[in-house]
């Protein structure tokens, strides 16, 4: 199961319950998302961590760009 530990925002998961999945983020930051692995018996987790931007690129500077 994939939860959010830490960040700025809320994070959705496209199934939270699927190893690969989707994450949707309400906002730029850096967050901390869990999957956590659970059989019943025994229970393990590991951390990830995602940097999201803005969607803006970031700018050239003038004396590289084509001419």
């Amino acid at each position: 199961m994939w939860t959010k530990f830490s960040g700025p925002g809320f994070v959705t998961f496209g199934d939270e319950y699927d190893v690969d999945t989707n994450a949707y983020f309400s906002i730029p930051g850096t967050y901390v998302l869990r999957l956590t692995a659970d059989d019943s018996e025994l229970q393990t987790s590991d951390n990830v961590t995602i940097s999201v931007n803005d969607g803006i690129p970031p700018a050239i500077p003038t004396g590289l760009r084509e001419r």
